[in-house]
């Protein structure tokens, strides 16, 4: 339901179907139709969040030196696999969280979060620094990862490599297009 017909435009019918139970369990143990997709949406963006942190640490893990920013940039693109609908519903969150206290607060901490998992991973001689100046640094790396993940929503096709992006990041020459341009 996620994915479609979306957070915002799901019916407790069409929930109720899809779930095999009568509308008056959503009810029951909800309350709302949109509280319930609302928890989904957020639980969504933890899974795809903590998957990504888990993937990011397990190519660090497996590198013998430092692993380079382009490769961890590859694999935050490759962590979108999979995870189309929650990655949709966060827009949508970002919508609901403009009239709901409660979904930005969540959010707002979601974000503060991955900013300092962020900055701690691509900024690793950095990690000394404070919560609020780690925070500070991810706010660059955050901003990066939710272009990347509206290209890939709208056009996987147009995502850049971790390679090229590092090569601008990093305002070193243009790597070599490969063999698929």
């Amino acid at each position: 339901c996620l994915e479609h017909p979306g957070l915002s435009r799901t019916t407790a019918r069409v929930v109720a179907a899809r779930a095999r139970v009568s509308p008056a369990a959503i009810g029951y143990h909800f309350g709302t139709v949109r509280a319930l997709m609302t928890a989904a949406a957020l639980d969504a963006t933890r899974v795809w969040g903590n998957e990504m942190v888990q993937a990011l640490e397990a190519a660090q893990a497996q590198s013998l030196g430092e692993v380079s920013r382009a490769d961890l940039w590859d694999v935050v693109i490759a962590s979108f696999e999979g995870h189309r609908a929650g990655l949709l519903a966060t827009y949508e969150l970002l919508v609901l969280a403009q009239s709901d206290v409660t979904v930005r607060d969540i959010l707002r901490a979601q974000v503060d979060h991955a900013q300092v998992v962020l900055a701690r991973t691509f900024e690793p001689s950095r990690r000394d620094q404070t919560e609020d100046q780690l925070r500070h640094l991810g706010a660059a790396h955050y901003t990066i990862l939710s272009g990347l993940m509206t290209q890939w929503l709208l056009a996987p096709e147009s995502v850049v490599s971790g390679e090229l992006l590092d090569a601008v990041l990093g305002h070193r020459g243009m790597p070599e297009p490969g063999p698929e341009g």
